[in-house]
């Protein structure tokens, strides 16, 4: 529901800008959740006792995320729906879709918290890692972004279309 709420609210904000391509964000979010549901089970076993070391890989687990959004949107690629939002956001105000990445990462950890809390009048499964990786990704976007300039995915089309 979620991913339809944010594809709609893209159609919204974009208005005539909307391309109809962008709906794919939900076949693709539905494969990206089932891979996610089938690391998880992967990894169920993993266990890191030390604090300092989950710390540790809750931000390298935010940087290589972050480079994952970097060249998705660097190659134009679909997104997910959140990502796909934030750039609509973007895009329509003239924003940095790092900042609207962090901005609305917060907002969806502040509704998490707002619904569990709602629901079950407790908060569960919103803790550090989750706001660290809300407030990191999209600054980490924000800064590696720029830097990959140096990428041209169109060049690599055009160079193929030539031959």
């Amino acid at each position: 529901m979620m991913h339809i709420l944010m594809i709609v609210l893209q159609m919204i904000i974009l208005g005539s800008q909307f391309q109809w391509h962008q709906w794919l964000q939900l076949p693709v979010g539905m494969v990206f959740g089932f891979l996610i549901d089938v690391i998880l089970g992967l990894t169920l076993s993993w266990s890191f006792e030390h604090y300092a070391i989950q710390l540790l890989l809750c931000l390298l687990s935010c940087l290589i995320t972050a480079l994952g959004v970097c060249l998705v949107v660097k190659a134009n690629l679909v997104f997910l729906a959140g990502e796909g939002l934030y750039q609509a956001v973007a895009i329509r105000f003239n924003f940095n879709f790092g900042s609207c990445k962090t901005y609305g990462d917060i907002i969806l950890v502040f509704i998490a918290v707002a619904s569990t809390y709602l629901c079950l009048y407790t908060i569960i499964d919103v803790r550090e890692g989750t706001i660290m990786t809300a407030l990191c990704v999209g600054s980490l976007v924000k800064i590696i972004l720029p830097k990959l300039s140096f990428i041209d995915f169109n060049a690599v089309k055009n160079i193929t279309l030539e031959k």
